[in-house]
C-alpha cells in the first residue's frame, strides 16, 4: 500500500465524538425496564433453557498451544490427526496473545 492511501489522524479528548446517548435516562432505568427492553428486542431474543443445554464451552487456544509447546504458526499447521479442531493461524491470532 502506498502512503497516498494512508491518512494520519491525531485526536484529542476534545475531538472525540460525544454520541447521542442520554446517560441520565439510562441511569434512571431499573432492572425491570432493562429486562422489558431486552425482551422487546427482536434482533436478540432470549435464549431458551433447551438451547443453553446445547452450548459448548469455548476452546482455550492459548492453553492448548502452551501444553503442546507450540508457537501460533506451529499450532496453525499442527498435524490434524492429533487435534481435529485446529483452526488456521488467522483464526487463532485474536484469541491467542503471545
Amino acid at each position: 500500500m502506498s502512503d497516498k492511501n494512508i491518512a494520519n489522524v491525531k485526536l484529542t479528548a476534545d475531538d472525540l465524538p460525544t454520541g447521542q446517548t442520554d446517560w441520565d435516562a439510562v441511569d434512571a432505568l431499573n432492572d425491570g425496564d432493562v429486562e422489558q427492553a431486552a425482551l422487546a428486542d427482536a434482533d436478540a431474543p432470549p435464549t431458551s433453557v433447551e438451547a443453553l443445554a446445547h452450548f459448548q464451552p469455548a476452546v482455550d487456544v492459548k492453553a492448548i498451544r502452551g501444553k503442546l509447546s507450540l508457537t501460533q504458526a506451529q499450532f496453525s499447521t499442527f498435524n490434524r490427526k492429533h487435534y481435529t479442531a485446529v483452526p488456521n493461524l488467522i483464526t487463532i491470532q485474536p484469541y491467542s496473545k503471545p
